[in-house]
């Protein structure tokens, strides 16, 4: 896990104080080691290590092989087998490294190698005698990579900063991103980022950029399966098991202490419960812990772990300073986020880099098993009425209940309708007059509705990179590596080739994976379909007086975001109790505190 910096200028000399002043400001990513390498006075290629697998000196990167040269952030997880696969090819090696195996590998197969490569990872090759550079970002867009590319030149990094840094004319707000994340929450389902002519390359993408013409292409080398794959249930939780197993067997190839993220659900459980047959040290275990709650989620930990070898770590959440805890995420986020509720996650890391490096997580399980149950439900009764299966839906009927039948009548709606019905919701909630209407071009959100399966499509594609980018931006904020049994691609190919009621029914998620599972953890743990997310008091801090000073400051209003009237009107109704517009609030304040930091250059918390 680390950072890279790419500049390929077409008639500028690069200024190389200026590359390695950009370069350091990936230094999170990668404390270990920090280098430049200058091919020639037009491209630079930087790299920011963070050491995990052979610690030695002779991995740092750039790395270079047959006039090659390589800066590599992410792992490649079967890094063993291609390696011994190269050896029988005739290639020798000199460290114990992936970065090795990812360099040799592409002066055999070329671009065909991120086929072969299970693992997460953005890197670039620059290739001297070809006078080309490759590029290629992971299957699910695990690991960040943005790019601009202007009059000919060629900005890459792990994080926008340094892209900004070094071409300050970068520094411009993309209205059209922003007003999309105000009124949808939407993020990284688009290649456009906050910043106007700074992009993001899109998971399973490969950039070619010839130098010569300065001609960059940009290709899809890998898609979710299209194909049905009809085998019996019981033989699916087999095979379904065996690859999850092989999944976490590949995470816990590590020089470094291993760790893993551990709350009451399955997801982490079944994670903690594989892991444990790999390896004989102690694990530490992170879960965060709201005590004053109604549902706490460490006593059920401590349960499961009695007589394991797992030490764990309860991890209280401070609110004292949300605004300072966002600002600091914002920085690293370089945008905002969705939900509110994540400064938990910031303590854990915060508490987890003491003791590790690496740390198994169980992201991607709820996108890839149907585990948002209110999503399917609507889509799931049309299909029961389809097939003139009556009686399973009036079962269906009983077991969902009547509130929660209208919330996802109303998710079905604001999901499947065009941007008149999202409006017109947004209006009868009452924001849509607040926002100025001016840039109303939104993101568009691709959409899957054919059948089930597909819904779980959308959301693997779509509301899953909004969680990868913010997991890698807070873990690496903590120079901390985060890996992803669940994003192992053979369990995605082999889940989307499965029948939807293998995944989802009565009512209940991740059918599979609870009967896989059945065996190995508490019926507290399988059964349990509550979902526990993280506790925020953010009604409570949006209405403070550290929240109050921005969103009611001249600053504020100065961007011409909202109508600053009909916005006074309904913060004050938030403030009084009327009604709650947290989530929207919090939006808005983000983007200040976006504006402040990255535009006008102020960070002042």
């Amino acid at each position: 896990m680390c950072g890279i910096f790419g500049v390929i200028e077409k008639e500028k000399v690069i200024d190389k104080e200026l590359f390695k002043e950009s370069l350091l400001l990936l230094k999170h990513r990668g404390p270990d080691n920090q280098n430049a390498d200058f091919i020639n006075d037009k491209i630079g290629l930087g790299h920011v290590r963070l050491s995990i697998l052979d610690l030695d000196e002779r991995s740092n990167q750039p790395f270079e092989f047959n006039n090659t040269h390589l800066i590599f952030n992410g792992e490649i997880f079967n890094y063993i087998e291609i390696k011994k696969e190269l050896e029988t090819l005739g290639y020798n090696f000199v460290t114990t490294s992936d970065t090795e195996v990812v360099i040799k590998a592409f002066d055999y197969w070329g671009s065909e190698c991120v086929k072969k490569f299970n693992g997460m990872w953005a890197f670039l090759i620059y290739l001297e005698d070809k006078n080309e550079i490759f590029v290629s970002r992971d299957r699910f867009g695990i690991k960040p990579l943005y790019y601009s590319f202007t009059d000919g030149s060629l900005i890459l990094s792990s994080e926008i900063k340094s892209i900004i840094n070094y071409n300050k004319v970068l520094r411009k707000p993309n209205k059209v991103a922003i007003n999309s994340y105000l009124r949808e929450s939407l993020g990284g389902q688009s290649e456009q980022t906050w910043f106007e002519s700074v992009y993001r390359l899109m998971p399973a993408h490969n950039i070619i950029f010839k130098l010569k013409d300065s001609q960059l292409n940009i290709s899809r080398y890998w898609n979710y399966p299209k194909e049905q794959l009809n085998i019996p249930y019981e033989e699916a939780i087999k095979k379904y098991k065996n690859i999850f197993k092989d999944a976490v067997r590949l995470r816990m190839r590590s020089d470094v202490p291993i760790g893993l993220t551990l709350s009451s659900g399955l997801d982490s459980m079944a994670i903690a419960s594989s892991s444990l047959k790999y390896t004989s040290k102690n694990l530490e275990s992170f879960t965060a812990s709201f005590p004053n709650e109604k549902y706490d989620e460490f006593p059920v930990v401590e349960r499961y772990i009695k007589n394991k070898k797992v030490n764990a770590n309860r991890i209280l959440t401070d609110y004292s300073n949300y605004v300072g805890s966002l600002n600091k995420l914002i920085y690293h986020l370089e945008a905002g986020h969705s939900s509110p509720a994540i400064v938990p996650l910031q303590s854990i890391m915060n508490n987890a880099k003491n003791k590790v490096t690496v740390l198994l997580e169980g992201q991607g399980a709820d996108e890839l098993l149907g585990g948002y149950t209110h999503t399917f439900i609507i889509s799931y009764l049309l299909k029961l009425l389809k097939n003139f299966k009556f009686r399973s839906f009036i079962r269906e009927i009983k077991l969902i209940g009547f509130r929660k039948l209208i919330n996802s009548f109303v998710l079905f709606f604001r999901n499947n309708g065009g941007s008149k019905l999202k409006t017109f919701m947004r209006r009868i909630y009452g924001i849509e007059k607040v926002l100025i209407k001016k840039d109303l071009n939104e993101l568009k959100k691709e959409q899957y509705y054919r059948n089930l399966n597909d819904l779980l499509l959308e959301q693997h594609k779509g509301g899953l990179v909004n969680l990868l980018h913010y997991g890698d931006s807070v873990s690496m904020m903590y120079s901390l590596e985060s890996r992803l049994p669940f994003l192992d691609y053979r369990l995605v190919e082999f889940l989307f080739k499965l029948p939807f009621d293998y995944k989802y029914k009565l009512n209940k998620g991740k059918i599979i994976h609870r009967d896989a599972f059945k065996n190995d953890l508490p019926s507290e743990v399988v059964d349990n379909t509550n979902k526990i997310g993280f506790v925020s008091p953010i009604k409570e801090i949006i209405s403070s007086k550290m929240v109050s000073d921005i969103l009611l400051s001249e600053t504020f209003f100065s961007r011409n975001i909202v109508n600053v009237n009909s916005f006074k009107n309904l913060y004050k109704r938030h403030i009084n109790g009327d009604k709650d517009y947290s989530r929207f609030l919090y939006r808005l304040l983000s983007v200040e505190l976006w504006y402040r930091m990255f535009i006008d250059e102020n960070n002042s918390y």
